[in-house]
């Protein structure tokens, strides 16, 4: 949650190259290009260009002077090892959510965390999620449901948007062996058993092909 992220275990130093204002940068070390100046008598003059100046990092809302600062591809400033560590923790519970891929001040979340240094942390996971989209745009495609109301109608939030409405009907599990993920039901299915207060070890979540009993099934309502 936004000020409450555990910070990660290994910090990179700042950047400290000398910017055009003549402040050395507060940015992260090996970046490719440096983020604003973040001295007060510099960033006033950015205000307009970029809010998040003046906000602090949306995560830890700490001042971004603080800590080595990364501007993403969306143009908003994140301390680097808040937003490290954000990608690191991956999604809450065990069904597979994406949301914390995105940007926390992008209106709507749906601009994706980019940045050179996050790579290798975010590479996995967008493959990953590219593979569960993919599945669930099969899944709807099968049950019939591309002509679906919520998707056709101009005043639903999904109207044209069948990867969106697809990836919020449907709940996908990564397996705890394979790593790859499968279909488990519908997230209303999900939320029952959230429901029940039933605590679920990530070990016993097993895709059909990991799995050792025969004849497993998934949602007894919504199968395989």
């Amino acid at each position: 949650r936004e000020g409450e992220l555990v910070m990660a275990a290994t910090q990179v130093q700042k950047c400290g190259r000398r910017l055009p204002c003549g402040h050395q940068c507060g940015g992260a070390q090996a970046e490719k290009s440096c983020p604003p100046c973040f001295q007060r008598d510099c960033f006033s003059r950015a205000t307009r260009a970029n809010d998040t100046l003046n906000t602090g990092c949306p995560i830890c809302l700490g001042d971004h002077d603080e800590e080595p600062t990364i501007q993403l591809e969306c143009g908003h400033l994140y301390h680097y090892d808040c937003v490290k560590s954000q990608v690191v923790r991956k999604w809450p519970g065990v069904v597979l959510t994406f949301e914390f891929l995105t940007c926390y001040k992008c209106k709507p979340r749906s601009y994706l965390i980019k940045h050179d240094l996050l790579e290798a942390e975010l590479k996995p996971l967008l493959d990953l999620r590219a593979a569960v989209e993919g599945m669930a745009m099969q899944r709807l495609k099968l049950e019939r449901l591309m002509e679906h109301r919520e998707i056709k109608n101009v005043r639903s939030k999904y109207f044209n948007k069948p990867t969106e409405y697809a990836m919020d009907r449907y709940a996908y599990y990564q397996c705890f062996r394979c790593q790859k993920p499968y279909f488990g039901g519908t997230k209303e299915c999900a939320s029952d058993d959230a429901d029940t207060g039933r605590s679920i070890d990530k070990a016993s979540l097993l895709c059909a092909s990991c799995s050792s009993i025969k004849g497993i099934e998934g949602c007894k309502t919504h199968g395989k």
